[in-house]
């Protein structure tokens, strides 16, 4: 016959899931470091506001996050515009 495999189900406490979502954020937040040292800024972008959302109070993610806004601003400033 067809076996099946049942996985367990998960059950966490609130504050498990607020420590889990807090590592997320972080996470997200060192990928998204990654991404800018590379210069990849749309990346980073997408990344520090995943942390942001996974962690509102993810100060530094929100401060990068404004950088990379003010980086990605100017550079859309500096390039031409072809019709």
């Amino acid at each position: 016959g067809v076996q099946t495999c049942a996985l367990p189900i998960l059950k966490l406490r609130p504050y498990e899931v607020g420590l889990l979502t807090k590592e997320l954020a972080n996470a997200y937040y060192n990928r998204a470091n990654l991404y800018k040292i590379t210069g990849n800024y749309l990346k980073a972008k997408d990344d520090y506001e995943k942390a942001v959302h996974f962690n509102p109070r993810h100060y530094l993610a929100s401060k990068e996050l404004d950088k990379i806004n003010s980086i990605l601003s100017s550079k859309q400033k500096t390039q031409p515009e072809y019709p």
